[in-house]
């Protein structure tokens, strides 16, 4: 299941965003699924998240987006 980065990066209101995120995780948990979370760019988002119990994340915290040869180049 995979999260929107609108949620990731809500800044408005963040309580409100980690009650729903820690319901989606109790949602996923209990149906025995997978939560990816998009829109990372921060340490304290990535550390907010596994918290909340997200175990995958993607966003330019940790790479910028990458063409095939680069991606090859810095990860194989």
């Amino acid at each position: 299941l995979k999260i929107d980065m609108a949620l990731v990066q809500e800044n408005e209101n963040p309580e409100r965003i980690k009650t729903i995120l820690k319901f989606i995780v109790d949602i996923a948990k209990a149906l025995n699924l997978r939560l990816v979370s998009e829109g990372v760019e921060t340490a304290e988002q990535l550390k907010t998240l596994k918290e909340l119990g997200f175990s995958f994340f993607q966003g330019y915290y940790f790479s910028k987006p990458l063409t095939l040869s680069d991606f090859e180049e810095k990860y194989l």
